[in-house]
């Protein structure tokens, strides 16, 4: 089994998730076949985060979209291979927490192919560590079952989405125009397995749950919200909060919690 681990930084991330699209410099990336694991390594901020897991959907080649990350400073990264998310969720870990498996123990640098036991180690730790974060925990899934049965996706968004209301269409269409990536209903990786309205990421590739409380009248909806924000507080998570107050001016609104949880969006 191989492992490629792409780089990127935060002026390319975004587009690396948006596209599904990983790319390089190096032509040892012409060598991923179908199937092949590959994860993404930011080498910017204090943490160094590498996520995964990524499998590709087809081999390695020059210029699948050749202009891509042409805005990162005009550098073109021409060895790229198309990918598909296989684990639940994705997974970010430190570079320090896997160095020995992903570091050149000559240069320090982390290493672009990854194969033989280093690889099924390196797997092996994201499994483990994804396995330890999904133990018991359905309660709270139980308990939103009633609520997405009651309001279904049926607002349809610019980028695809389909979410449960029009604030939540509002929210969902100003991250799309102001290029902040972002996941709608994406199970969560803490234990109680919750599900928040989006999921965005800091610079340094921390989760930002976003929950837009829209019912705050209903108090099964007030009951809700209070077990999912306890939860959050549990687990010490990084939350934004949006209500209806903050739909009425939602550039305003987004723009200052955004940037006081490090998150890149457009200007």
């Amino acid at each position: 089994m191989n492992i490629f681990v792409f780089e990127c930084n935060d002026e390319t991330q975004y587009e690396c998730l948006q596209r599904n699209l990983f790319g390089g410099k190096s032509a040892i990336f012409s060598t991923v076949k179908t199937g092949d694991i590959c994860l993404l390594f930011n080498f910017w901020g204090l943490q160094q985060n590498i996520t995964g897991v990524f499998e590709a959907i087809c081999d390695g080649t020059k210029n699948i979209i050749p202009e891509a990350w042409q805005g990162s400073r005009g550098y073109p990264f021409p060895y790229q291979v198309r990918v598909k998310l296989v684990s639940k969720e994705k997974i970010v870990i430190p570079r320090n927490n896997l160095g020995k498996y992903v570091t050149d123990p000559d240069s320090h640098r982390v290493l672009h192919k990854i194969y033989g036991d280093r690889a099924q180690e390196l797997l092996q730790y994201f499994a483990g560590g994804y396995t330890a974060k999904i133990e018991a925990g359905n309660q709270a899934a139980l308990y939103e079952e009633d609520y997405r049965l009651k309001y279904p996706r049926q607002y349809h968004c610019i980028d695809g989405h389909d979410v449960r209301s029009l604030s939540e269409q509002s929210i969902d269409d100003w991250l799309s125009t102001n290029q902040v990536y972002h996941e709608y209903e994406r199970l969560s990786n803490i234990p109680e397995r919750l599900i928040p309205d989006f999921t965005l990421y800091s610079r340094d590739g921390r989760p930002v749950f976003v929950e837009y409380w829209g019912l705050m009248d209903d108090p099964t909806y007030q009951a809700r919200r209070l077990k999912k924000c306890q939860i959050y507080a549990k687990y010490q998570c990084a939350l934004i909060e949006l209500y209806l107050n903050d739909i009425k001016n939602l550039d305003f609104a987004l723009r200052k919690k955004l940037t006081e949880h490090n998150i890149s969006f457009g200007r």
